[in-house]
Parts: C-alpha cells; structure tokens; sequence
C-alpha cells in the first residue's frame, strides 16, 4: 500500500524532465549567453556588427529550443531504450518496453544533473572571462584535473562525459532494469555499459569530424 501511494507515474516523470530542462534552458539563453558573452567568444574572429547579426539570429532560433528540446528529449529516451531491448530481445529476455522506458525516464534524472551542474559553474563564470573550453568544460569530471583551455574543445567535450553523474545514471539504470526481476545485475550492467559506450564513441567520433571539417 504504502509502495502504491508513492508511485510515480513514467508520465509525472518525463514531465518533470521537461519542466527542469526548460528553466535550465532559459536560465542558459539569458544569464550565461549574453550579448557579452557572444562579443567575448567572437569579437576575435568576426566585426562587430556581425557579431550583432550573429546574436540576432541566434536569439531568433533560441525561441525553437523550447519546442524541440522537449522533442529531443524524448526520442533520446525512445533511443536509448530501443538499444537497451535490442541485446535483451537477441539473449531472450522479454521485458516490455514500457518497463525499460520508465527506467530510463527515471535515469535521466542524472542527466538533468549534468546541466544543472553545469550551468551552476558557468554562472559564475563573468561574460567577458568566457571561453568555447569552458562552455565545453564538466563539472565533477576528469576535466576538472586538466587546464581546459589546454586542449581542443571536441577533447573537453568528450572527456566531460567521464563525470560522477554519467557514473549514476549507469549505476540507478542497472538498479531498476534489474528491479524487473527478468534480467540478472550483472546482465543488466553489461547491457547499460554497452549501450553507453556506443553512445560514448558515436560521440567522438562525430565530435571528431565536425572538428576536422570546421579545422
């Protein structure tokens, strides 16, 4: 009885995600990236009044994050759960995939974690101080053992996902897919680990990419 009166609905849930990531959104577009700051990363490489056209469009298109953000979102969970059933499906363990959604739903918790903490440290960052490293720089991560403005930034990024959050969204995603009782621990682990170091690679491999094109 007293499981069922704190149960929380998967719904309730991505809803609060939504909320969470919107005020963290917000907060991003109006106290971190400000016309300073937009000025402090692009008066080097571009003339004042393209700055001013930059911020223009960037401002314009910020409005469309409201919407597609929360789009994101959810097909990132659709995603991740999808590679999460597939190995389960190929070694005969059936759990439906409401089950492995609402796990992975409550997971993201941690994700949340990393924007949050995140934007805490850019916060304190003052506009004309800001740098692409520190934008890329994470938080409780193995970045925080390097100067980050001793590396290229597609670096930073990646070695950012290597941080205390990612540690719990692999550790509370293992807890509640084996919580199922269809799938042992250990089994669990090794589906969550392989699903976020493909997500891992993937990631570099594209961050790679963009860097050598934009190089």
């Amino acid at each position: 009885m007293l499981r069922e009166h704190f149960y929380i609905k998967t719904l309730h849930a991505f809803l609060a995600i939504i909320v969470v990531s919107l005020i963290d959104t917000f907060i991003m577009q109006h106290y971190v990236m400000t016309r300073e700051t937009y000025f402090t990363l692009f008066s080097e490489q571009l003339d004042a009044y393209r700055v001013e056209e930059l911020i223009t469009v960037i401002k314009n298109m910020s409005l469309w994050s409201y919407f597609l953000g929360p789009l994101f979102i959810f097909f990132h969970l659709i995603i991740t759960s999808l590679f999460i059933q597939l190995p389960l499906v190929f070694r005969f363990i059936d759990i439906p995939f409401a089950k492995i959604f609402r796990a992975v739903t409550f997971a993201y918790f941690a994700v949340l974690a990393i924007g949050i903490s995140k934007l805490i440290y850019l916060l304190q960052i003052p506009a004309h101080q800001m740098s692409e490293n520190k934008l890329a720089f994470m938080p409780l991560s193995i970045t925080t053992f390097i100067n980050p403005e001793s590396y290229p930034r597609y670096i930073v990024s990646f070695l950012g996902n290597f941080n205390i959050f990612c540690l719990c969204w692999i550790v509370v995603l293992t807890f509640l897919l084996s919580a199922t009782t269809k799938i042992k621990r250990s089994t669990s682990a090794l589906v969550v680990l392989s699903v976020w170091t493909f997500g891992l690679v993937f990631q570099f491999v594209v961050f790679n990419y963009i860097n050598r094109v934009y190089s």
